[in-house]
């Protein structure tokens, strides 16, 4: 079960922290499954293609010095995995906290859950 783990990682890096979009659609091609969903802000978004969209206009509408930043490790039981993570300028104070869980098939992701807390 230690894939799920280094996954886990690699998908908070190689996709949620890469700018470039032919870089991280090849990430999302070798993390996720072929109609993988993403699941985010009530939407649920299937593919790689259309993951990789969303991703980007995400990261378009924050400043380039933002990053996701793993908050605590990876715990995972059975197919699922849960990472936490913050989102902001390294060194200063988060503008973002948020867990992803992950349900895997096949060493890959087939379904992603972004949970996104409240920031007070």
């Amino acid at each position: 079960m230690a894939d799920i783990i280094q996954l886990m990682e690699k998908n908070l890096v190689e996709v949620w922290n890469q700018r470039d979009p032919a870089l991280r659609l090849e990430a999302i091609k070798s993390l996720y499954t072929e109609n993988a969903v993403l699941n985010e802000m009530g939407q649920e978004i299937i593919g790689y293609e259309a993951i990789n969209r969303q991703v980007d206009n995400l990261l378009k509408s924050f400043p380039e010095e933002f990053e996701f930043t793993l908050q605590n490790p990876v715990s995972y039981n059975m197919d699922m995995g849960r990472l936490f993570w913050t989102l902001g300028e390294k060194g200063k104070d988060a503008v973002q906290n948020g867990m992803d869980i992950a349900i895997f098939e096949g060493n890959r992701i087939k379904s992603l859950y972004v949970f996104l807390e409240k920031k007070e």
